[in-house]
């Protein structure tokens, strides 16, 4: 999995690349809490994801309960048809702002 942080005056971009599953989980973990901490509005952009496993799921769930707190927000964009359903499945589609596309992308 790969990682690429963009950060702006108004919001923190993470773009999720690969897999994210139990091995890769922590490290996307730590960049998605410190995004958190830094900024008032996050989007994670899931559109290079090729896999999200419960793993992956749970460090989402962290962040949700975390910006319940804080009153920031958290965006995911882009999510492709099988990331997307694992999300409906789960019941993760009503804990955060989807999108279809990336917002800021230019």
């Amino acid at each position: 999995m790969e990682i690429n942080e963009v950060k702006k005056d108004t919001y923190n971009l993470l773009n999720v690349n690969g897999r994210l599953d139990s091995t890769t989980a922590p490290e996307f973990e730590k960049a998605l809490l410190n995004s958190i901490d830094a900024a008032k509005e996050n989007l994670v952009n899931f559109k290079d994801l090729k896999y999200i496993s419960s793993s992956g799921l749970r460090v989402l769930l962290v962040a949700a309960k975390k910006l319940s707190a804080t009153g920031k927000k958290l965006t995911i964009t882009a999510m492709q048809d099988h990331i997307k359903e694992v999300f409906d499945i789960s019941g993760f589609t009503g804990l955060f702002n989807i999108l279809p596309e990336n917002p800021y992308e230019q």
